[in-house]
This record gives structure tokens, sequence and C-alpha cells, in this order.
């Protein structure tokens, strides 16, 4: 009988830490959750994006080609970022190391307007990961990196008064906001890419962690 008792504690020491780890989960997605919420009250849920001197690798020769001036349009949907499904927490010595797929699902881009009776509306299909730290001894949450290697597009062509889609015969669209072109996909793409992973949408993103950070703060070990 005493034989068994060492092989007891230890199962139950294992199934404790076990169970707790599997709650810290739950409270971090939770906290992930609560804030892309928050995401509304610090982002611009609509407004004009636009670069000058975007740089490029040139894919060919490896220099750098410099745009002068490059447009996204109006981007929508910026708060509409979600968790796709539950995040990956790795307890480190001195913070966790935490890895969520998320994608968003309603991210819209309209095309500055080639004429004034119609316009071109991207529908984009973005998802990737979010990586961050949440720091044991600091309780705080840090280094942020949202990789987003899938963006993918659908798109329809309005009316501009109505805001209403075109039936029948589309009008050609032009060139270089076809998205069945090399621009959408090409330059466009990476310039949307850089605006949601390094531009001010990532900062916006911090700062409702941050804001957020009370609901994981008590729960942290």
């Amino acid at each position: 009988m005493k034989e068994n008792i060492p092989c007891f504690v230890v199962c139950l020491l294992s199934g404790i830490m076990t169970q707790g780890k599997l709650l810290f989960e739950k409270d971090v997605n939770a906290y992930v959750d609560g804030a892309f919420s928050q995401l509304a009250t610090v982002v611009a849920t609509a407004g004009p994006v636009g670069y000058e001197n975007f740089t490029r690798p040139d894919n060919v020769g490896g220099n750098t080609i410099i745009v002068d001036r490059f447009s996204l349009g109006y981007v929508y949907g910026l708060n509409s970022l979600e968790r796709e499904e539950d995040c990956n927490v790795n307890e480190r010595r001195r913070d966790y190391a935490v890895s969520c797929p998320v994608l968003f699902t309603d991210l819209r881009c309209r095309l500055p307007a080639t004429d004034n009776t119609t316009y071109v509306l991207l529908n984009v299909q973005a998802k990737g990961k979010l990586h961050f730290r949440i720091l044991k001894w600091d309780k705080g949450v840090r280094a942020f990196i949202f990789v987003l290697p899938e963006i993918n597009y659908t798109f329809s062509q309005r009316n501009s008064t109505t805001n209403d889609d075109i039936l029948g015969v589309h009008p050609t669209v032009p060139a270089v906001y076809n998205p069945d072109g090399p621009n959408i996909p090409g330059l466009y793409t990476e310039v949307l890419r850089v605006f949601l992973t390094q531009g001010d949408f990532i900062a916006s993103l911090e700062k409702a962690f941050r804001d957020t950070f009370q609901l994981i703060k008590d729960k942290i070990k």
C-alpha cells in the first residue's frame, strides 16, 4: 500500500498542474477576445490609407524599388479581427509565449474611384497568426508579431450614389484595380500586409491588449 502512495501523489500533482494549465489557456482565450472587442474603441473602423516612398525588394535583381505614392483607398472593418481557434500557450521561465490563429471576418477595401459613377470594393479574406508574450514577473504584455501569409480577395463594382452592386454587364475594371491582374495580388497586397502587420494597425492592436490587460493580470502565476 505504501508503495502506491508516491505514485498517487505524483498523479495528483500532475492532474492539478494539467487542470491549471487548461484553465489558464481558457483565460488567455478570453483575454484575446476581450482585446479584439476593444479594437473598435482604439482603431478607426473606416478611413483612407496611403503610403509615400513605399519600398519593396526587386525579386529579380535584389535591388530596392521605391514607390513614391500608393493608396489602398478606404479600409473598412479593421475591428473585425477574431480568433479562429484556441490560442497555443507555452509556459516558459519568465513568460508565456502565446500564438493565436486569427482572421478578419469583415475586412473590405474601397479602391480609389476612377470615375464619378462606380467604384470597386474588395472583400478581403485575411488570416494568419498573432504572437505575443505575457510576462510573469513584470505582469505585462510584449513582443507582438502579426503574420498574415494568406490574403485573398473577391471584388464587386458598385454604384457610387446608392452603393448597390452593379447588375448586368460590368464596366471594364481598370488594370490597376483588377483583382485578376498583377497589381492587386502583387503591390497592393504587399502594401496592405505592411499596413496590417507593421503600420498603425499593429500599434492600435497593442494598445487594445494593454487596455484590457486586467482581464488576465490576476490569472498570471
